[in-house]
């Protein structure tokens, strides 16, 4: 090959690397396909007017964090753990507090259900508050080995003894329960049910229908309500796993719209949260069925 023909193929190979390189790397900007209308607040199931870091299973990924999906296509807003491959139903969401009350769905259809695994929140954005307590649910167990306690039965659902609902705190210090039942899931449930289920205020299903509080910390919300006062829409860049602003110029910036005039983002550092500690009552790793 001539050695001219050859340097100059090199040459316009090297283009598209020399002007990225010639991009400002604080503007941090790219053309994106996602229309500014595509990441409005939306309704999931009772719950109105959620944004981000939510966004809804009909919205595109953009519009919001990854592991802040909603699936809305119930009468309920259902959060879905894909590594845990569990369901919650959203009971409640407080975006300003950062909170959300769940229930887990395949127990809130039944304390019996067809399948089990123990609830755990490492590998997510969310932790237990301050208000929850880890419980144990014991299927087919020999009722003499557990009098007195909290029963529920699972009658016609392979199970022919008795289930039985205990705290956790009791279930390590008290009993030896694989002595005595088949199947030993621990679940998060609100404290202040647990004492109403003592009271016999309330019966077990109850207890599981009123599910647990999880709270999270900001998923740069800060920047977010930045975004929406300079005329943007708050979403993610899914590519490299971080938070952009849709602008009415079609692009996307890392912090607001005003980046498109200034070329600069602030350089505020978000306040931190604080961290709650896992309920009081649960163990150090709750990942193992017994």
């Amino acid at each position: 090959m001539n050695c001219s023909v050859f340097s100059l193929c090199s040459f316009l190979l090297l283009i598209p690397i020399l002007l990225l390189a010639l991009v400002p790397s604080h503007v941090n900007c790219f053309k994106t396909d996602v229309q500014l209308g595509s990441c409005q607040p939306f309704d999931c199931g009772k719950l109105k007017g959620i944004s981000y870091p939510f966004r809804g299973n009909h919205q595109p990924d953009s519009c919001g964090h990854p592991e802040f999906v909603l699936d809305c296509q119930s009468d309920d807003a259902h959060l879905v753990f894909d590594e845990m491959s569990q369901r919650f139903r959203v009971l409640e969401l407080d975006q300003a507090a950062r909170t959300l009350n769940l229930a887990i769905t395949d127990l809130s259809d039944s304390t019996c259900p067809d399948k089990f695994s123990n609830t755990s929140l490492d590998s997510t954005p969310f932790r237990f508050t301050p208000k929850d307590r880890m419980a144990a649910l014991l299927y087919d167990c020999d009722q003499t080995k557990h009098p007195g306690h909290t029963s529920f039965s699972c009658a016609g659902r392979n199970f022919s003894r008795s289930g039985y609902f205990m705290m956790e705190a009791d279930l390590r210090h008290k009993f030896p329960p694989r002595l005595s039942c088949g199947v030993t899931v621990l679940v998060p449930v609100m404290e202040k049910v647990v004492a109403k289920l003592m009271s016999k205020e309330v019966d077990v299903e109850e207890v599981l229908d009123e599910g647990f509080e999880v709270s999270w910390s900001s998923i740069e919300e800060e920047k977010c309500r930045d975004c929406i006062v300079s005329g943007g829409k708050c979403g993610h860049n899914t590519t490299v796993y971080e938070f952009r602003c849709f602008c009415p110029d079609y692009k996307a910036y890392a912090w607001n719209c005003s980046s498109s005039t200034t070329g600069t983002t602030q350089d505020m550092v978000p306040a931190s949260d604080p961290v709650y500690p896992a309920p009081s009552d649960a163990a150090g790793d709750s990942s193992v069925i017994a």
